[in-house]
């Protein structure tokens, strides 16, 4: 550095995102439900819509489950984060399901507000069940485990992360990295 003639400066950004207007998620909701009823196309199902609204919360559990080897988890910790798995899948079903219902049967000049409110409800819920869940599967990782996990994996493991994502009509996209 001392016989360099240019210097690299230190650079630090900063990128700031901010929908102006009806939330993109809503818009989401109100094209799919709109299709068939005043707009071209076929009524959304509700398997469709369901996946539609329990795809934005990641299951953490299962996808800890898909990494065995690269985790090194002792039988145990597979066991109890299965069951957990499936606890968490069980209740996202019975959240989804009658909002699903619910949707699929609006009539062509259906409440968007009332509509979008049951949308949000269930994922709220959803996410609140989630974060019940996170201090178990975080007390069934060990620390060298959690060093291991992907960025995006390990931030479904913090509650302040999924605090915003039950908040946030953003969704999975814009969900915030914690720098470790």
């Amino acid at each position: 550095p001392t016989q360099a003639t240019q210097r690299v400066l230190p650079l630090i950004s900063l990128r700031v995102q901010m929908d102006i207007g009806v939330p993109r998620e809503r818009q989401v909701l109100t094209q799919r439900l709109d299709m068939g009823r005043g707009r071209p196309g076929t009524k959304p199902t509700a398997p469709l819509l369901k996946s539609l609204g329990s795809s934005t919360i990641p299951n953490p559990m299962m996808l800890i489950l898909q990494q065995p080897d690269s985790l090194k988890l002792t039988r145990k910790q597979a066991d109890s984060l299965a069951a957990l798995s499936r606890l968490f899948t069980q209740r996202a079903d019975a959240l989804w399901t009658p909002v699903s219902k619910y949707l699929e049967g609006v009539p062509d000049g259906y409440n968007k507000a009332a509509a979008y409110d049951r949308y949000v409800a269930a994922r709220e819920q959803t996410v609140d069940y989630l974060i019940m869940l996170v201090p178990e599967v975080n007390r069934l990782l060990t620390k060298a485990q959690k060093r291991r996990l992907p960025l995006q994996l390990l931030n479904f493991l913090d509650i302040r992360v999924l605090k915003f994502l039950r908040t946030s009509s953003a969704g999975v996209e814009t969900t915030p990295f914690l720098i470790r």
